[in-house]
């Protein structure tokens, strides 16, 4: 199975793909600081829609929900507990 944690996915196998699982952590959409980096959040967009125009199915998985509602929550730093986190 391609994107198995563990194995070496090939580039002839992610050319042969139709079906793509990209996971995007918080990290990489906020590049490191406190707020989204819609810039690398548009070019990835652009990624994927000239994956799907070529056929592709692609499925995003995001930890990034957490990350995108700070701002909106009004919180400075990332919740520690649960509860926090779901609010955010």
């Amino acid at each position: 199975m391609i994107g198995d944690p563990g194995v070496g996915v090939t580039r002839s196998a992610m050319t042969a793909a139709r079906r793509i699982v990209v996971k995007i952590g918080s990290a990489a959409l906020t590049g490191g600081s406190d707020q989204l980096d819609r810039a690398y959040m548009h070019d990835l967009a652009a990624q994927f829609a000239d994956a799907i125009a070529s056929g592709r199915e692609i499925i995003i998985v995001s930890s990034g929900a957490v990350a995108a509602g700070l701002k909106a929550a009004g919180l400075e730093k990332r919740p520690g507990d649960v509860a926090g986190q779901q609010a955010a």
